[in-house]
């Protein structure tokens, strides 16, 4: 997408380059951040708490993701459902 033609949209091939990647990251971000809500939601405080202090310890590793669906199932179960709804609403 050219500097002069900026506007949003959600399709994959409509960027290029930095943007697509900023696309990706952005996209990224939310997906995780609402399997994050969805997930604390779910949690009593106790767990909140330790799965926060999780987080803070791991946030910066590389096999993040990895290591959250091993310690973490159920997690990872919502945040395949969330990729999945993303998806579906992108190619409906």
């Amino acid at each position: 997408m050219t500097d002069t033609n900026k506007k949003f949209s959600l399709r994959l091939s409509d960027y290029e380059g930095k943007d697509k990647e900023e696309f990706l990251e952005e996209v990224g971000s939310l997906v995780f951040k609402a399997a994050l809500m969805r997930y604390l939601d779910k949690l009593n405080e106790d767990e909140t708490r330790i799965f926060e202090a999780y987080m803070k310890v791991h946030a910066e590793s590389e096999t993040l993701f990895e290591d959250l669906a091993k310690t973490y199932p159920a997690f990872d179960v919502i945040l395949g459902e969330e990729m999945k709804s993303l998806s579906d609403e992108i190619t409906s």
